[in-house]
């Protein structure tokens, strides 16, 4: 869980770039991104099936910037970020190598924002999650049945 939570962090640091010319001068400014904490984190989950499709987890940074990541169900890969202004950035993936900077994809709901991030075909919806209960999950045995 450690190492999951270092790795996290180091991608966190390395992908907080944008693509726009003026949103690119004002973000490589001065700015050095120190992880604050994680405040939010909601499941994408398809709308018919209630099956997890991926995570969004609300980020904010000690400047106050905020940034709403985008991962796969099991968290170990960022695919993208939205902006609280409904902005969304898609990185690209080649050879398991993800791309350095995150191409623009639109601005539209998170919902909409995060199925496209994770190109999931299907409508979505988010719903919160408490982080003791997504830490219960992630740590009981493979099969989440008692020990015997």
């Amino acid at each position: 869980m450690t190492r999951t939570f270092a790795l996290l962090l180091v991608a966190a640091l390395a992908a907080c770039g944008s693509t726009g010319k003026r949103e690119k001068a004002e973000s490589q400014g001065d700015w050095s991104p120190k992880f604050e904490r994680a405040k939010a984190l909601y499941e994408i989950r398809d709308e018919k099936s209630g099956t997890r499709v991926g995570f969004v987890e609300k980020t904010t940074y000690d400047d106050g910037r905020v940034v709403y990541w985008v991962t796969d169900a099991e968290r170990t890969l960022k695919h993208g970020y939205m902006t609280p202004n409904n902005r969304g950035y898609k990185y690209d993936w080649v050879a398991g190598v993800r791309s350095e900077n995150a191409e623009f994809i639109g601005a539209d709901t998170f919902q909409a924002n995060a199925r496209k991030i994770l190109e999931y075909g299907r409508p979505v919806t988010l719903h919160e999650v408490a982080w003791e209960d997504l830490l219960k999950e992630f740590q009981e045995p493979a099969g989440g049945g008692k020990k015997e």
